[in-house]
């Protein structure tokens, strides 16, 4: 199909095209290597120089009293058997009666754990954490007695 640029339905205005000049310096590519070199100008005005070994670390009052620090080897103890029990469940070779007594110790320090948490104040920032460890223990001995992995 040809293209008629004389047809009455394709107006196009003539006199306008020709008076149209760039004016200097307007190509997209000169812009564009001018907006790159700004922005570069700016993101090395912005940033300060830290050295990694300048940044001081966090310290946590709470490890100061003895009770919570019974209370994060608890459950640091915890954590490690329930990696384990998730390990075993991943582990082809292991059928769920190996698994049973993970599954009761998990159950048992939930129970210790549980106690502990409730004698720590609300505010804190411990026992969330704590909490969250104990549902997903309570999930996990659910699962596991209801047969869901079966």
């Amino acid at each position: 199909m040809k293209v008629n640029l004389n047809h009455p339905n394709f107006n196009i205005d003539r006199t306008r095209q020709a008076d149209h000049q760039k004016p200097a310096g307007s190509e997209f590519k000169d812009l564009l290597h001018k907006s790159i070199s700004q922005q570069s100008v700016e993101k090395t005005a912005d940033k300060a120089t830290l050295h990694p070994m300048s940044v001081g670390g966090t310290h946590l009052s709470i490890r100061n009293d003895p009770a919570i620090q019974a209370t994060l080897d608890r459950m640091d103890g915890f954590l490690d058997v329930l990696d384990r029990y998730r390990s075993g469940l991943a582990n082809s070779q292991m059928t769920l009666k190996d698994l049973d007594p993970l599954l009761q110790q998990i159950d048992a320090e939930k129970e210790q754990l549980s106690v502990m948490n409730k004698q720590l104040p609300e505010g804190n920032p411990l026992k969330p954490i704590l909490e969250e460890a104990l549902i997903t223990a309570t999930l996990e001995v659910v699962k596991f007695n209801r047969g869901d992995y079966v």
